[in-house]
């Protein structure tokens, strides 16, 4: 059974983000440095996926104009721009960004999933 397209986008962009954490979707903290090959960034509860990487991002499967309507009409964003638009201008430390501030919580890796300590309470491993 074929997925609906509005569903299919959530699903690539998740999967799109994953792929890339840490390696080109980077932290905002001052520690990390300034990388160039940066496709998005994130901090403690937001994504920032740049607006013009959502068709990408999407898999190709409908064009940014629906995605963002996708993105805001599901509770996807952490935030918007304004009352009239979706995308955001900046990005913490990171400056002027044409953005989608997507919620980490549904995008992104969790502070409990990366600590060591949780991952040996789930697994049980020595």
């Amino acid at each position: 059974m074929a997925l609906d397209p509005d569903r299919q986008v959530v699903i690539n962009i998740r999967q799109y983000i994953a792929e890339r954490w840490d390696v080109t979707i980077k932290t905002v903290k001052p520690e990390t440095g300034i990388n160039r090959e940066a496709v998005g960034w994130y901090d403690y509860d937001t994504v920032y996926l740049p607006t013009n990487r959502a068709a990408e991002a999407a898999g190709g499967v409908l064009k940014e104009q629906r995605i963002a309507a996708i993105l805001d009409q599901g509770g996807h964003l952490s935030r918007r721009g304004g009352p009239t638009r979706i995308a955001i201008r900046w990005v913490p430390r990171i400056g002027h960004v044409d953005c989608y501030a997507l919620r980490r919580s549904e995008f992104g890796r969790s502070d409990k999933e990366t600590d060591p300590n949780q991952l040996h309470a789930v697994t049980g491993d020595d």
